[in-house]
């Protein structure tokens, strides 16, 4: 069934060897599936009312986690897939209210570290599952965010959580898995950003991490287990949108882009970056692209064409 996406951002998921899902929000504010396991058109979630671009993430070979934020409490609603199928109503966790898509990341399995951007205070809060509940409440980790927050994790136990500030430069806090192991404080990467962040890992203690500048070019910024790269790296390019990036082996980064003209363009890094964009045609694409991978040489885009 043919959907109209309302909402700015898709997301989208891989697991086990080859199966996608990929959500977005359509008319009604209702959340639409397509899941390449069971079906060859987009269906609704039942009971979703989203204020919000959803997010999805999968956690094991059978399971993935859809979050958005309710259209009418502004709380954070949530539905799974299992072997069975999609839960037949989403639940809402917690009292927090958000203004932002959420940003979720899993470390093992059973795990789930859930971020938020505060309605009324523009801080981080951050959600857990420990594979039989939610945490009793949501926790506060202070900040001021303009944008949407992103989150990585490169090894069991370790987070990455990055936003930009009031300043539109980059922030970063990290959780090292114990029971004290959030930093004391927002750590600034300078820049001057214009789009929400995008960050990858492709080992353990290595972190990649994108943002469209003021000057609309892509901007990059790494690192490799002690420090971080000493300047930000100006990838070039124009482009309206947060950046979307994936890698699919050690060493390997495929990022993408919505250009000022509104189609996507393409630039990898294996070894060292190509030497221009590749303009990957279709469109024109109304949302930016987001990109996943399933396998060594494999990667799927998806964006919304109107």
């Amino acid at each position: 069934m043919p959907i109209t996406v309302t909402q700015q951002l898709l997301a989208a998921a891989t697991w086990g060897s080859s199966q996608i899902a990929v959500v977005g929000v359509g008319s009604g504010s209702q959340v639409y599936y397509y899941d390449s396991s069971t079906a060859n058109s987009c269906s609704s979630l039942a009971g979703s009312s989203a204020s919000s671009a959803p997010t999805l993430v999968a956690w094991s070979s059978e399971r993935l986690d859809a979050f958005a934020v309710d259209q009418s409490s502004k709380r954070m609603l949530h539905s799974w897939r299992d072997p069975s199928g999609w839960s037949q109503s989403w639940e809402s966790i917690g009292t927090q209210m958000f203004s932002r898509p959420f940003a979720a990341d899993s470390w093992s399995s059973n795990r789930l570290d859930v971020f938020g951007v505060g309605a009324a205070d523009n801080s981080m809060y951050h959600q857990s599952w420990d594979g039989e509940q939610w945490q009793s409440d949501w926790e506060y980790h202070g900040g001021v965010f303009t944008s949407d927050l992103a989150v990585t994790s490169w090894s069991s136990g370790r987070l990455v959580v990055f936003g930009l500030g009031t300043d539109s430069a980059m922030y970063h806090l990290a959780y090292d898995g114990s029971i004290f192991g959030w930093q004391q404080q927002w750590d600034s990467l300078g820049g001057t950003f214009t789009s929400a962040p995008a960050v990858v890992s492709w080992s353990a203690n290595r972190l990649d991490v994108f943002g469209t500048g003021s000057d609309y070019a892509m901007y990059h910024k790494s690192w490799d287990g002690n420090t971080w790269s000493s300047d930000w790296e100006d990838l070039g390019g124009g482009f309206t949108s947060p950046p979307a990036v994936v890698s699919w082996g050690s060493g390997r980064l495929d990022v993408f882009g919505h250009g000022t003209d509104r189609a996507v363009y393409h630039l990898a890094l294996e070894g060292s970056w190509q030497s221009q964009w590749d303009l990957l045609g279709g469109g024109p694409f109304s949302t930016p692209p987001v990109a996943i991978t399933w396998g060594s040489n494999r990667l799927d885009v998806f964006a919304v064409s109107r």
